[in-house]
C-alpha cells in the first residue's frame, strides 16, 4: 500500500502545490517539502526529479503519515517492534538511540520484525494492541555491514542521509502489546529497570508523535492514552553499550525480562 492509499484511509487527499488555504503546516526534509492543511485534510507537495524523490518518500512515509495518525487521535510512538510468543514487544526511543540497529539485530536473530520506527497503540477490552504504520527497516552502512553482511545492495532512504532501506520478511502488522523498552543513553553495563506508572506514562509521551505539539486538546488526548497504556503495559528502561558484539547479551536481557512477566491471556486481535 502506498502513501496515497494510506493517507486516503485517514480521510486525507493529495493536491498539487497550487492548492491554497489559510491554515497549514509546512514540513521540510532534505530537498522535499509538503504542506498539510488539517481543516481541509489536504496534503500538498510538488513532485521533483530523482534528486528529491527519495527525500519526498522519506518525508511522506516516515514523518507525515505518523502525524496524520496522531491528528486522527491515535497514540503513535517512535518505536521499533518485534514479535515474541504471539505478542508485540516495542522498542521506543528518539532518533539516534539505536532502535533500528537493535530491531535489525533481533530480526537477524530470528525474531519476526514489525518495523523500526512508527507504532500505533490501540486500546481494547483485552489490553493494548500494537500496530505498525508500515514495514520499514533503515540502517546506516556500519550497522548494515555488521548485522546483515550478505546484503550488498540496499536502496537509500533519502538524498541527505547515508541510511539504507533494508528488505525483510514482512509478517503480521498488529498483535497484543506485551511490553515496551525505552532505550536510554549508552552505558557500560546492560541493565533493565521497570518504570513506575507515572514515569512510564512520561516515557510514552516523550516518544510519541504529535501533529501539532502546541495543540492543547491533542496534548490532553495523548496524555490520557499514554496514562491508560502505562497502567496496563509494563515499561522498562534498557541501558546497554552500543557494541555490536554485545547485542546477543542485550537480546538475552530482553527475553529474560519478558519471561518473568505474569502470564497474560492472548487476544484475537492479530491482523495480517
Amino acid at each position: 500500500m502506498d502513501f496515497k492509499q494510506r493517507s486516503a484511509e485517514l480521510g486525507w487527499v493529495i493536491r498539487d502545490s497550487s492548492f491554497s488555504a489559510t491554515h497549514f503546516t509546512i514540513l521540510t526534509l532534505g530537498d522535499a517539502q509538503c504542506r498539510l492543511f488539517p481543516l481541509d485534510k489536504v496534503i500538498s507537495f510538488q513532485s521533483g526529479g530523482a534528486s528529491r524523490s527519495d527525500d519526498l518518500e522519506h518525508l511522506l512515509n516516515d514523518i507525515v503519515l505518523p502525524k496524520l495518525h496522531a491528528y486522527a487521535g491515535r497514540l503513535v510512538l517512535h518505536g521499533g517492534a518485534f514479535l515474541w510468543s504471539g505478542f508485540v514487544v516495542g522498542l521506543i526511543a528518539q532518533s539516534g538511540h539505536g532502535k533500528s540497529t537493535l530491531s535489525a539485530s533481533l530480526q537477524a536473530a530470528g525474531c519476526s520484525l514489525l518495523g523500526d520506527d512508527a507504532l500505533i497503540l490501540r486500546h481494547n477490552p483485552n489490553g493494548v494492541v500494537a500496530e505498525r504504520i508500515y514495514p520499514s527497516l533503515r540502517l546506516l552502512p556500519d550497522s548494515l555491514e555488521n548485522i546483515f553482511p550478505t546484503i550488498k545492495l540496499a536502496a537509500p532512504v533519502a538524498n541527505f542521509t547515508d541510511n539504507r532501506r533494508v528488505p525483510f520478511d514482512v509478517g503480521i502488522e498488529s498483535a497484543p502489546l506485551r511490553a515496551l523498552f525505552r532505550l536510554t543513553d549508552p552505558g557500560k553495563d546492560i541493565r533493565v529497570v521497570q518504570l513506575a506508572p507515572a514515569a512510564a506514562c512520561m516515557a510514552i509521551i516523550q516518544n510519541a508523535f504529535a501533529f501539532d505539539s502546541e495543540d492543547a486538546d491533542e496534548a490532553r488526548n495523548r496524555f490520557a492514552q499514554a496514562a491508560l497504556a502505562a497502567q496496563v503495559i509494563p515499561v522498562f528502561d534498557l541501558t546497554y553499550p552500543r557494541d555490536y558484539a554485545r547485542l546477543p547479551e542485550v537480546h538475552t536481557a530482553i527475553f529474560a525480562t519478558l519471561d518473568m512477566l505474569p502470564d497474560t491471556p492472548r487476544s484475537e486481535t492479530t491482523r495480517m
